[in-house]
């Protein structure tokens, strides 16, 4: 593995967007995949066309990159599809084509080192999409065509007891195009979106406690011209959604099912948007999605009846990948305009603060609090999360070279001081300045009943040793933005 720390480690801030500044990974305009894990780690996999390989990259809750090579440089075309996931320890798996000889394989890590195994061997597979169940068990989902066949199917592969099982799911006709596969949270079973190419429809198919698949459904159906790139994704009911491309009327459509088990279906944006990636905030239910056309990243949000869009990024040539992290704010992959290099940008939500600070560092430590409440005259809404963007650096003059250390939590003072920790430790910053990202959980666990929203502070410390005969004091400097999540 080799270390690149200093890829991306500041951000411009664009409203709520932020992009991660630096060399972005060159190469690599083919297709690629993200995700996040439960600890705010950005997982990667992207195509090199250069070294015609793989590469899986890891960029660390405090924003610095690990890339490592899957895959050899006689792949010849792997990874023109590709589809990545983490297990509950953190652990990725990648899936992807060999388009040399239309293989399907998966590369695992297993804490220590990576391994490749094919899954499919004979005849082709395309849009492959991985995703770990509740057991922690690799499953795939995938377009099969045996040799010299018109027609495919939509197969299925699940790791289990050290081997790999296939099935067919869904062989009636032409079936199995651009396939998502999902867990379901609440039952830890999988569940898979796709095209059916012979119908015009998008279908839908869940795995049992017994391992068998229900009966496909049609979500939706006289599509005409297809090209649906589903993505599902399951709501904060564990309701199943997907949102798809429309081709024939340029749409991207959005579909969920009733607790009572009726599907319904919309427009939710009327441009153009292929690829779409569908998620969800856990604090407030409003779907996201990101979809790429007329040029740009789209950010499409909100829920049935009730949808708003806007550009996360102009002027790009492809955007095939997106994730939403625990942190909630969302990642986009996109290749600009006559470039063929993979950039990352990152979406926080509404900027509820921007303020800076520089100080002489005279004393061990110094805190510095800001009324988020009330910062800018934004709201900041007690049941959602803040998102904290924090850039420090140790300035001249002074001679003492021991970095700074960051942190960040929210407390409330009334008739007592309650504070809460955020969960996350102080980072020590290896290269400076550097953006790390918190989380702080508003009115989470304060006494009951909880003061007012408007009472509630945040506190950003810098932390440097005692006074030394050697040591003169640095200048610190640091900017604080919050954000929050629609």
């Amino acid at each position: 593995m080799r270390s690149v720390t200093s890829r991306c480690t500041l951000c411009e801030s664009l409203e709520g967007r932020q992009l991660l500044a630096g060399t972005p990974f060159a190469n690599a305009d083919g297709f690629n995949a993200m995700t996040y894990d439960g600890s705010g780690n950005l997982h990667v996999a992207y195509y090199d066309r250069s070294a015609d390989t793989i590469v899986y990259s890891k960029r660390s809750s405090t924003y610095s990159w690990a890339d490592t090579t899957l895959g050899s440089a006689t792949l010849s075309g792997a990874g023109n599809w590709c589809s990545i996931a983490v297990d509950s320890t953190g652990k990725p798996a990648v899936a992807y084509i060999d388009a040399a000889t239309s293989d399907l394989k998966v590369a695992r890590y297993s804490g220590t080192a990576w391994s490749t195994t094919t899954i499919e061997s004979t005849g082709s597979a395309l849009y492959p999409s991985i995703a770990f169940d509740g057991s922690n068990n690799m499953n795939v989902s995938y377009f099969y065509r045996a040799n010299s066949s018109a027609t495919g199917e939509l197969k299925h592969a699940i790791y289990t007891s050290g081997s790999w099982s296939k099935v067919s799911i869904d062989t009636s006709g032409n079936t199995g195009r651009y396939s998502s596969i999902a867990k379901n949270p609440s039952t830890g079973r999988v569940a898979i979106s796709y095209e059916d190419t012979d119908a015009a429809s998008v279908a839908y198919t869940e795995r049992s406690s017994g391992g068998t698949w229900s009966t496909p459904v049609t979500v939706q159906s006289s599509l005409g011209t297809l090209s649906t790139y589903t993505s599902l994704a399951f709501d904060t009911s564990n309701r199943p959604a997907i949102a798809y491309y429309d081709a024939a009327n340029a749409d991207v459509r959005y579909a969920s099912r009733s607790s009572g088990g009726t599907w319904s279906h919309g427009v939710a944006y009327s441009n153009q948007g292929i690829y779409p990636q569908l998620s969800f905030n856990p604090d407030t239910g409003t779907a996201y999605i990101t979809a790429y056309g007329g040029s740009a990243v789209r950010l499409i949000k909100g829920s049935p009846g009730s949808w708003s869009n806007s550009t996360l990024q102009s002027s790009v040539s492809q955007s095939t990948s997106a994730a939403m992290s625990s942190l909630q704010s969302i990642s986009f992959g996109y290749v600009s305009s006559g470039s063929t290099s993979l950039n990352v940008g990152e979406y926080h939500g509404t900027q509820i603060a921007n303020v800076s600070k520089t100080q002489y560092n005279e004393v061990s430590d110094w805190r510095w609090m800001i009324d988020a409440a009330q910062a800018g005259g934004n709201t900041v809404h007690a049941s959602r999360r803040l998102k904290v963007v924090m850039t420090a650096s140790q300035t001249s003059p002074g001679t003492d070279t021991t970095l700074i250390q960051a942190g960040a939590r929210d407390y409330y003072s009334s008739n007592g001081v309650y504070e809460i920790d955020d969960g996350t430790p102080q980072y020590t910053l290896t290269t400076q300045p550097q953006t790390f990202v918190s989380k702080i959980t508003l009115n989470s666990s304060y006494p009951s009943p909880n003061p007012p929203v408007e009472k509630y502070y945040f506190t950003v410390w810098l932390k440097q040793p005692l006074h030394s005969a050697s040591y003169h004091p640095a200048q610190a400097s640091v900017n604080l933005k919050l954000y929050q999540m629609d």
